[in-house]
């Protein structure tokens, strides 16, 4: 359940689509750790991590940028969450994983200040490596599970957790180690399949599908250190709505983000993993910064 801390006025006709779409989308929690490499026989990765998001610009339905709530209101978005993101070897090619957060996310302006604390949605999924060689290729299934949460709370501004549907994914994953150079890259395309649910006032709301896709590439300098280059989106393919006008969510929306993560790996098997990610671009989304520490264990049980 949500916690909602309130304190308002009249203000700009947008801040819960916006809010809601750098809960859904700037805090989602990391599901690639390996990449399209299946994790081995009994091997589990698990994570715990911190992040903090702050924005003070959204992406119109055009792609233009404005300030946050709206082109009479400046004001700003913030988030802090924990994630937990883990993975486990069920079979050598079968890798089960797993992905939720407690977060709690603040509009605020000279106008509004609302607070929304509460767990986000459920991953639940798995990934099958088929090829092993000349590159590593696997297939993966996520189901996104929602908690309870409320899509439509009663404080018009409030930062949602979720749309509040239950999502189905499947992509296809791609990975190459060039070995001996301690390099390796890694992608992820896939097509994910949104359900629908009847709004506060009674009705029917449909998510268009959506292309989720990302890529990185990893760098082993040291054996203790790896740095990656990183990038991660979503590509709607719904038509956009304006956001001059109130919603509750945006069906359509569409992301960039980009940046660098840094991985200590001391003392063995406990990795510590820094990074940061930008939104250079979107259709109905926020250009959040987001910067997370993690703090990691890669074992076999």
């Amino acid at each position: 359940m949500a916690h909602f801390d309130t304190r308002s006025s009249h203000s700009g006709v947008c801040a819960l689509s916006i809010a809601t779409v750098v809960c859904v989308v700037c805090l989602s929690p990391e599901r690639s750790r390996a990449g399209a490499w299946a994790r081995e026989d009994m091997g589990l990765y698990a994570k715990l991590s911190t992040s903090y998001a702050y924005a003070t610009q959204q992406y119109k339905e055009t792609g233009d940028t404005f300030q946050l709530l709206s082109e009479d209101e400046d004001g700003h978005y913030r988030s802090t969450a924990i994630f937990l993101y883990a993975e486990y070897g069920l079979l050598p090619s079968l890798t089960l994983t797993f992905s939720g957060a407690f977060m709690s996310s603040v509009v605020e302006s000279d106008l509004v200040r609302i607070r929304t604390t509460g767990t986000s949605d459920l991953n639940l999924g798995a990934k099958y490596q088929i090829l092993d060689k000349p590159f590593v290729l696997s297939v993966g299934a996520v189901s996104r599970i929602p908690t309870g949460y409320t899509p439509d709370p009663s404080a018009a501004k409030a930062p949602t957790l979720g749309v509040g549907v239950t999502a189905w994914e499947g992509n296809l994953q791609i990975g190459k180690s060039f070995y001996p150079v301690p390099l390796y890259v890694s992608g992820r395309f896939g097509f994910r399949y949104r359900g629908a649910r009847t709004s506060r006032e009674g009705d029917e709301i449909d998510y268009p599908p959506e292309l989720p896709y990302a890529a990185e590439v990893g760098y082993t300098p040291l054996e203790w250190l790896t740095v990656r280059a990183r990038l991660d989106g979503v590509h709607g393919l719904g038509d956009p709505e304006a956001l001059d006008a109130f919603t509750l969510s945006p069906l359509t929306q569409s992301y960039l983000n980009i940046g660098p993560s840094v991985i200590f790996k001391w003392p063995d098997p406990l990795q510590i993993d820094v990074g940061y990610r930008y939104t250079v671009t979107g259709v109905n989304a926020v250009a959040s910064h987001v910067a997370t520490l993690g703090l990691a264990v890669d074992t076999t049980l």
